[in-house]
């Protein structure tokens, strides 16, 4: 064997495959327990056991190689070979290692190795008079030196039932063989055989029959009761020590088994037992005795069978020939009723009928048996005006218009009028059609009318039993040169059920388009409805959904300034019944919670299912009817009408806790930003279900539930600056709890840094520091912050505490610069969402102090991120952007947007869109937006720069100005930026939320400006600030009181 075993793991598994009513053997390798051997002729080899499994036994049973130089790898299988071993090597096995613990002396892996050695002297002639390890080879000449022989019994290896099925009728004795065969396919007789039924029939007691010298034994049973058996045979039966398991493929080493393993061999056949006795049709009911022309008749069969019925078909013959309706019903049961549906006919026509039903036997019924049952139909309708045309059908100005009608009534028209203004004129019958169904013409034209002139005409039909039908039209006259209409969508299609159309046309002409309408017909009337026009000259209108099988008809009519109309042609529009619908048992559910899910279809197509595609993290419970076997969302439906109902359970919220310790100290640049939270926002989950078919596009319905969340605490932090930094902090987090708590220490001071980059540049920093801390607790309606800026020196130990309806803050603190620390209470909100305190304290300081204060209140961040400040080596740019009330006028809002190239690249061209606040619109810039046009700007949400190339370290700055025109207590501005370079594009964006609620964290009294942004500064980036009202508040210094006291709206 070679020492492709040394470190390998094969897989021998038994596999029971089949082939006709045959169960058989087979195998493939596991593992091994080996040793490394040196052999006379034969070189190194591992020696040892080889495990398998047998019959998807996951057990390893243990076997020894019988080929030496001949290897085995890994997805190997075998088959169970004919004869044993030669009886030297079976009585080495039946006294030796693994079923005895010889020879003595040596490991179990050393016994094994032995073992192995004395049978490849057997089965190779191995040389064993010397070798390495000595010991295991001393231990295999002793083995070999008392070998003596044995012999193994016959072992089945196959087992094959017949007939594997067959059909008989109700009474009759049926008789199964089993045949038991060995590996070499001589019949093993004395071997005993298990039979059992299962099904229509089963047996009380399974039966056991031992095989004859043919190797078979035979079980014979009588079916007393219609339906299907299943006969199950079984043999056990023992693999002994000594067989020998031969490769599928020849080039594979054989294997000797080392171990008796017990097994069984099972085979089945199934029996149908069939009935001769014929359904009963008890009744059969039509949904009317009268119907009206054209109204559908439903036909009910109530039928009965012993066993189950499978089918009912409806025939009826008319004038058009026969014709076979599949009727829906309970399929598969033994009594219900089924139902069928004969079209509607013309009046006084008559449709003779039977019922036929069939079981599963094939046994087959009709009813009546003689004779056939009948339905005629009268008239009960006034007549039916198909169609009204207009003959031009866009007429010019001053041109005659003739009118067209197709009228059909069953008792026969007798009558046409055409109406118009105070005059009614008769219309002609044209040759080619009659009463009951024909086309009529005006006697004279309608006059021609002036150029944009509109005018309602009628037509009244009626027929011999004096109804009548009047239907309107309207005729436009256009100027010739009028308007273009094109691009009508969706034209002439079929639309689902109660759904909603959006109906667009593209009009255009040489003068300006006044007017566009949309005329349509439905069984409630005519209709004329002025379309909503858009930038790009399409005109848009939405119909409201109708029931399954109404008509719409609709043109289009476009009017220009100057009089002229252009009329579309004439489309429909079906509302057919599409299916599927879904409903949930509740719109809003608790994390956690369960939801029911209502599936209501209607199916036509053979082969349908329907398919269930439950959101992310849903977890099934239940449903009704079962799923598929194998699923828990696809439903094989029948053809009709079905409910299926789905139970859910949505996602259980998380209550994440734990404790965080961190440090970290050293020189340079610092920006850090942290942001804790115990709040839960809902979210919506939508479920959608599919009905599809191979004959049928997939029709989809689907429902959304709401996921309910909750407030809680909330604690963000932000620091900047460059110089010496030390920071400790340590951090517990209870969300189920709503607790959150910061002990933390701070040491910073200021001085310059800088960093080397390649090529001899260097990067530097000078920032003052900035540290900030903010709570919320939305528990309470607090609200608390402490903010250092432009400052030279900070020595700080806070603690920070919110658990629920309990918050304080504890600061101690030893600085150069300026300090804030605000705190506030919110008592009500009134119905409007204004704000009422309740509590309110501030405390600010500017210059070198040591202050202490305790409070009891909540954190909140109201600062705009940024990226780090820093060269990146590879293209790379920097979004920056403060928001603030105008100082010129308070309902305008200001945003500094400023891109810098901080990579190693130039960019170009770069895309910059700045999408409004809600509630409000563009007012100016410092760049003109690139788009949309002036014209269209100011009833924009955006605004669009391009900007052709931006060299490395460069930035642009753009100044915004918005007006707000409704009150939004959190406006945000967000900015996306899109750059190029070699072919690439890189990504950027930023949002600032302009906080005007009492849980914004802007700092109080120095440089505040209501800005949006709060919170910290970045470093000076050398962006063109000129246009910054507020600009001398980035760069105050130690006079940043003073200096700022202009700033402070």
């Amino acid at each position: 064997m070679k020492r492709l075993y040394r470190f390998l793991a094969i897989v021998i598994i038994l596999i029971i495959s089949q082939s006709g009513c045959v169960s058989a053997l087979s195998a493939t390798t596991v593992g091994a327990d080996l040793i490394t051997v040196t052999t006379v002729g034969h070189g190194i080899k591992d020696a040892g056991i080889i495990y398998i499994t047998i019959d998807g036994d996951a057990t390893p049973y243990p076997t020894y190689c019988m080929d030496i130089d001949i290897s085995t790898q890994n997805g190997n299988r075998y088959e169970l070979g004919g004869s044993g071993a030669d009886p030297n090597i079976i009585w080495i096995l039946n006294n030796y290692y693994p079923n005895t613990g010889l020879p003595d002396g040596l490991s179990n892996r050393e016994k094994g190795a032995a073992v192995q050695l004395a049978i490849w002297h057997f089965s190779n002639g191995l040389d064993l008079s010397s070798g390495t390890p000595e010991d295991v080879f001393a231990a295999a000449r002793a083995i070999v030196d008392y070998a003596s022989s044995a012999s193994i019994p016959q072992i089945p290896s196959t087992l094959d039932l017949a007939p594997s099925s067959s059909t008989n009728p109700l009474g009759a004795q049926h008789t199964v063989t089993a045949t038991v065969l060995d590996p070499s396919g001589r019949a093993v007789s004395g071997q005993e055989v298990t039979f059992s039924v299962a099904g229509a029939n089963p047996s009380a007691n399974p039966v056991s029959v031992v095989t004859d010298a043919n190797g078979q034994s035979t079980f014979t049973y009588t079916g007393t009761n219609a339906g299907d058996d299943t006969i199950a045979a079984a043999t056990s039966f023992i693999v002994p020590s000594g067989a020998i398991w031969l490769g599928v493929t020849p080039s594979i080493q054989r294997l000797v088994m080392a171990q008796d393993v017990p097994r069984s061999l099972t085979q089945s056949a199934t029996k149908r037992w069939s009935d001769s006795t014929l359904p009963t049709i008890s009744s059969v009911v039509p949904s009317t005795n009268t119907p009206c022309g054209n109204e559908n008749v439903d036909i009910t069969a109530h039928v009965i069978d012993n066993i189950a019925v499978t089918s009912v078909t409806l025939v009826y013959t008319d004038q058009t020939g026969q014709h076979t309706v599949d009727m829906t019903g309970p399929d598969g049961s033994r009594e219900g009723d089924w139902v069928g549906s004969i079209p509607g006919h013309d009046a006084g026509t008559t449709v003779t009928y039977k019922i036929s039903a069939r079981d599963q036997d094939g046994n087959e019924a009709t009813s009546p048996s003689e004779g056939d049952y009948a339905v005629r139909w009268r008239d009960c309708a006034a007549p039916n005006i198909l169609s009204v045309d207009v003959e031009p059908l866009n007429p010019c100005a001053n041109e005659e218009v003739v009118l067209i009608a197709h009228i059909t009534d069953d008792d026969g028209v007798v009558s046409v009028n055409l109406i118009y203004g105070s005059s009614t004129t008769p219309m002609v019958l044209q040759q080619g059609g009659n009463a009951q169904d024909g086309v009529w013409m005006s006697q004279s034209p309608i006059p021609g009318q002036i150029a944009g002139s509109r005018l309602e005409v009628q037509v009244e039909a009626t027929d011999a039993s004096d109804r009548s039908t009047t239907v309107s039209q309207f005729i436009h006259w256009r100027d010739c040169k009028g308007p273009m209409i094109t691009e009508i969508t969706p034209g002439s299609v079929d639309v689902c059920q109660g759904s909603s159309v959006e109906i667009t046309a593209r009009v255009t002409g040489t003068a300006n388009i006044n007017e566009v309408h949309l005329v349509y017909a439905d069984p409630l009337g005519t209709h004329d409805v002025l379309m909503d026009p858009d930038a790009s000259d399409m005109w848009t209108y939405t119909l409201s959904g109708c029931p399954t099988g109404t008509t719409t008809e609709y043109y289009i009519l476009a009017i220009d300034t100057s009089g002229q109309s252009t009329r579309s042609d004439t489309y429909t529009l079906n509302w057919i019944n599409c299916g599927i619908t879904k409903s949930a048992s509740s719109q809003t559910v608790s994390p956690g919670g369960l939801v029911t899910y209502t599936i209501t279809y209607t199916n036509y197509w053979d082969d349908a299912v329907i398919d269930e595609d439950y959101p992310d993290k849903m977890i099934f419970i239940s449903a009704y009817p079962q799923p598929d076997t194998g699923t828990n969302n696809r439903w094989t439906i029948p053809l009709g009408k079905g409910t299926i109902t789905v139970t859910l359970r949505v996602p259980a919220s998380s209550n994440t806790k734990f404790n965080f310790e961190q440090e970290a100290s050293g020189v340079g640049f610092v920006r850090s930003w942290k942001d804790l939270s115990t709040a839960r926002e809902p979210y919506d989950l939508v479920n959608k279900v599919t009905m599809s078919s191979p004959n049928s596009p997939p029709q989809i319905a689907t429902s959304s539930i709401t996921v309910t969340g909750g407030t809680g605490v909330e604690l963000s932090q932000r620091e900047s600056g460059s110089g010496e930094y030390l920071r400790e902090d340590l951090i517990t987090y209870n969300r189920k709890k709503n607790y959150i708590k910061e002990e933390s220490n701070l040491s910073v001071k200021h001085q310059s840094t800088s960093f080397a980059l390649p090529e001899g540049r260097t990067l530097n920093f000078n920032s003052t520091w900035n540290e900030a801390e903010c709570v919320k607790n939305y528990l309470t309606s607090e609200s608390l912050n402490e903010l250092y800026r432009y400052s030279t020196k900070i020595d700080r130990t806070s603690l920070l505490e919110m658990e629920g309806n309990n918050t304080r803050m504890e600061v101690s603190s030893d600085f150069q610069g300026t300090r804030h620390m605000g705190y506030v209470k919110v008592a009500e909100t009134d119905e409007k969402g204004h704000i009422t305190l309740e509590k309110e304290a501030s405390s600010d300081y500017s210059g070198s102090f040591k202050v202490i204060e305790k409070l009891g209140t909540t954190y909140t961040n109201g600062s705009t991120a940024i990226t780090d400040v820093k060269h990146y080596d590879e293209p790379h740019l920097t979004v920056y952007q403060r928001g603030e009330q105008d100082a010129t006028d308070s309902i305008n809002l200001s945003y500094t947007i400023s891109i810098l190239n901080d990579g190693n690249a130039a960019l170009g061209p770069i895309y910059v869109r700045d999408v409004f606040p809600a509630g409000t619109y563009f007012l100016d810039a410092s760049i003109k937006p690139s788009e949309p046009r002036r014209s269209e700007l100011f009833e924009s949400r955006y605004a669009n720069w391009t900007f052709t190339h931006l060299p490395i370290g460069q930035a642009v700055t753009i100044q915004l100005r918005v007006l707000r025109y409704v009150a939004v207590d959190v406006p945000i501005n967000v900015v996306y930026v899109s750059a190029g370079y070699d072919g690439r594009w890189i990504y950027a964006n930023d949002s600032t939320a302009t906080n005007a609620d009492y849980l914004s964290c802007s700092p109080q009294g120095i440089c505040t400006k209501a800005q949006a942004g709060g919170g910290w500064n970045p470093p000076n980036w050398g962006f063109d600030l000129s246009w910054d009202t507020c600009d001398t508040c980035y760069r105050a210094g130690s006079n940043a009181q003073s200096n700022c006291a202009a700033c402070n709206v």
